[in-house]
């Protein structure tokens, strides 16, 4: 076992510095977020729930909001497709340091209308793309209205086209693309938000459409 260990080490060491944060967040993923016995394949929202716990922890810097509230909210908008893959992962574990609650929002309204709580990162899946804008607009109006505390939202959305050049923030991309992921860093940054160099590294860099 050792031995295995130790050819394992030299093959990582051998690989090209540029690929060894790749390894890092496999290596994540694989031994501390779903630890299946005998599991060979992921399903796609095991997938994406990795991903979105990860993004939380490779963000540098929240706005001050995420800090001062009990706990850390993740919306759901549109699809619950990922909401049991969520919780499984999620499970006794924090995000930073707080303790979490998903919260899914029927309708744009309920979430204007503050009829739940207000989410730290909304998903958002399953929506034609003409809702999208609706969607971004309102977490903007959010934003707006929250006077001297800024109520930043981390928009991720669920492989819906445009939804990055509307101003989203992350969106996933299709199975088998080059890029899992694509971040629109400009709206990510002017939400008070700041990515990891080493994650903008392995996304698709998108702008706005106006750009």
């Amino acid at each position: 076992m050792k031995l295995r260990k130790i050819k394992v080490l030299k093959k990582i060491f051998n690989i090209k510095q540029r690929y060894i944060f790749k390894i890092i967040i496999f290596l994540f993923f694989y031994l501390f977020i779903f630890s299946k016995a005998n599991a060979q394949v992921f399903t796609e929202y095991e997938v994406k729930a990795a991903y979105i716990y990860s993004f939380t922890k490779f963000i540098d810097v929240w706005p001050s909001n995420v800090y001062a509230e009990k706990k850390f909210v993740i919306g759901l908008y549109g699809g619950t497709k990922i909401k049991k893959d969520l919780e499984k992962l999620l499970k006794n574990r924090k995000i930073r340091g707080k303790e979490w609650e998903i919260i899914y929002y029927p309708s744009i309204s309920d979430f204007q209308n503050k009829k739940y709580k207000e989410p730290d990162i909304i998903f958002v899946s399953e929506i034609r793309k003409d809702k999208i804008y609706d969607m971004l607009f309102a977490v903007q109006e959010i934003y707006n209205e929250s006077s001297k505390k800024k109520k930043s939202i981390l928009t991720i959305g669920d492989n819906l086209d445009g939804f990055c050049e509307s101003g989203g923030m992350i969106n996933f991309t299709p199975k088998n693309s080059k890029r899992q992921f694509q971040i629109n860093n400009e709206a990510v940054k002017n939400a008070g938000f700041k990515i990891s160099s080493k994650l903008l590294h392995l996304s698709k860099i998108i702008k706005n459409f106006q750009e």
